[in-house]
């Protein structure tokens, strides 16, 4: 899914400041909240990113879900992929 370096995996986690709760990104943030990274210059959401390197998603078209409710965590524990329906009945719960 995505094409990166070791180096693009150290850029990317000195950008997420690490604590016993969330893991907020410190990166560029996108006007609806959420952060941006960049890989060769091709955008990607810094939570989809985090999620992505401890598991590629069974399904490319699976989004990633705040189990915290904070659009800034990079916290993979607190990620999970889901489906559009997953992520809806989350945001209504």
């Amino acid at each position: 899914m995505y094409e990166y370096t070791s180096r693009d995996v150290a850029r990317f986690w000195s950008k997420v400041g690490r604590d016993d709760g969330c893991w907020l990104w410190t990166g560029g943030v996108e006007r609806n909240g959420y952060g941006r990274f960049s890989i060769r210059g091709r955008p990607v959401m810094a939570h989809r990113f985090a999620c992505f390197l401890t598991g590629a998603p069974p399904d490319t078209s699976l989004l990633v879900m705040h189990l915290c409710d904070e659009r800034l965590c990079c916290r993979p524990d607190h990620l999970r992929w889901g489906t559009p329906a997953d992520n809806a009945a989350d945001r209504v719960a």
